[in-house]
């Protein structure tokens, strides 16, 4: 399995990328849409994991966009963030994630076993 990180949030990253690393899950790691979307286009990628504040782009806009492509229709998607509110998360529903996780409200290995429960879904 590979996933797509797009998250700025550098300590984040680590600690993802060496759970996912433990279990031999292959990550790659960008902070912003145009590398994220680079690895879309070169690598397969199962899941994208996606923070919806970005540097450089609303990453729910990103999101929408990406649904909106057939290629991409079907990738799972998982947004991290800090923002909980209940208006928040069912805008990241709406635009097309699998499920929304708070950052503060999850660890490690939930964020992982989500991914794998999101992946096996869409793969059915």
């Amino acid at each position: 399995m590979s996933i797509l990180l797009l998250e700025d949030d550098i300590f984040l990253v680590e600690l993802l990328e060496k759970k996912f690393f433990q279990l031999g899950i292959k990550s790659f790691a960008v902070a912003d849409v145009s590398d994220a979307l680079e690895i879309l286009e070169k690598e397969k990628i199962d899941a994208l994991l996606l923070d919806i504040i970005l540097p450089d782009a609303d990453g729910l806009e990103f999101l929408k966009n990406l649904k909106q492509n057939l290629k991409f229709k079907n990738l799972p998607v998982i947004i991290i963030s800090n923002l909980g509110q209940k208006e928040e998360v069912q805008k990241g529903l709406e635009a097309g994630a699998d499920f929304y996780l708070v950052k503060a409200n999850v660890t490690t290995d939930e964020i992982a076993s989500i991914l794998k429960k999101a992946v096996k879904k869409h793969n059915q």
